[in-house]
């Protein structure tokens, strides 16, 4: 089953933001993304790739929003 993501609008402190901030902040999360997920993101297991892109996905939105949100290290 395909996971579907809830895109329904709605305000946070990331709007407050400019574009070349919210780049910013992507970017270092990505720079600083666990080996896991980089290794899952490319995987051929279709699990692994969901599993990876919804931590991923978690991880930006809590940087976006100003929380801590980190990844373990399965």
């Amino acid at each position: 089953m395909k996971a579907v993501l809830d895109v329904t609008p709605y305000r946070c402190c990331c709007q407050r933001m400019n574009q070349s901030e919210r780049i910013a902040i992507i970017t270092a999360v990505l720079a600083n993304a666990p080996q896991w997920i980089r290794h899952d993101l490319g995987s051929v297991d279709a699990k692994l790739r969901l599993r990876a892109e919804e931590s991923l996905a978690a991880i930006i939105a809590a940087a976006l929003n100003g929380s801590q949100a980190t990844a373990s290290s399965d």
